[in-house]
């Protein structure tokens, strides 16, 4: 299935809704691969970086989320007995995880796209 491809299998019987493009990219990717994994086509390399370009994306607007939630709040939100810090705290980490860091998943995703090996370093590196 080509990438960003309608997914006859996973309808919805909604008009497509005015989200941000960020949203639908998310949504249209979830499509794509959900409907790839139910009829059994094998996953190429291109499919893994359009996965990772979709959870960098989730991650980023997560972040922005929280982000906005805590200036809406205050610091009055990390308290322990609050449990926005509990979500504040699992947002920030996925941000800020060794495996799923941003810089690293756009490094990843641009290699791809520019069809360098993923084991090759930057020159800054």
């Amino acid at each position: 299935m080509p990438p960003g491809a309608a997914c006859p299998e996973i309808s919805s019987p909604w008009p497509t809704p005015p989200w941000p493009p960020s949203r639908a990219f998310l949504v249209q990717e979830s499509r794509s691969i959900t409907a790839k994994a139910l009829t059994g086509e094998p996953f190429i390399p291109e499919d893994a970086a359009r996965m990772e370009m979709a959870g960098l994306v989730a991650r980023e607007n997560a972040q922005k989320a929280v982000d906005r939630l805590f200036g809406i709040r205050g610091a009055h939100g990390l308290f322990e007995s609050d449990n926005f810090e509990r979500y504040y705290r699992g947002v920030r980490t996925g941000t800020l995880h060794a495996v799923s860091a941003p810089d690293l998943s756009r490094e990843e995703v641009g290699k791809h796209i520019f069809g360098i090996p993923s084991d090759v370093q930057p020159r800054w590196a």
